[in-house]
């Protein structure tokens, strides 16, 4: 069964003891994110789907200054396999690999490797401004 909308206040024991007055819990999950933090869902699991089926008049019920939603849930297609799946192992990011394209600008060794090319000093035409960085708020244009 199905429940959201729920407080990331509500925890395992207060479901179980809302649901346990419609039949026998056989499980409770709420479903957490990468850090465990409350995802603001969950699911409940019962012995019989009749008592399932009588825990949908939860349906609205006010928990935790929340109007919960309660569904009958069901499995996504590729979970409707006769063997439960294993939990989902975290994925790896997958690492970035420079591709190289064949031509004499891609070098694929690290930069410290590298044979520095030598700089060529292109001649600009001459100017009459002059930057000067880095001065004091109180720098005046008389003191300069």
């Amino acid at each position: 069964m199905f429940v959201g909308n729920l407080s990331f206040n509500t925890t395992v024991s207060i479901l179980e003891d809302l649901f346990a007055k419609y039949g026998s819990v056989n499980s409770v999950r709420i479903i957490q994110n990468y850090y465990g933090r409350s995802k603001g869902f969950g699911y409940i699991e019962f012995q019989t789907v009749a008592q399932a089926n009588a825990a949908l008049a939860l349906n609205g019920h006010t928990l935790d200054e929340r109007d919960i939603r309660v569904d009958i849930s069901t499995q996504r297609p590729y979970e409707q396999t006769a063997e439960k799946s294993a939990p989902r192992e975290r994925r790896q990011p997958a690492r970035r690999v420079r591709k190289t394209s064949g031509n004499s600008n891609s070098n694929p060794r690290p930069r410290a490797q590298r044979k520095q090319e030598p700089r060529i000093e292109v001649p600009r035409e001459q100017s009459t401004t002059l930057f000067i960085g880095n001065m004091s708020w109180n720098t005046k244009e008389e003191t300069l």
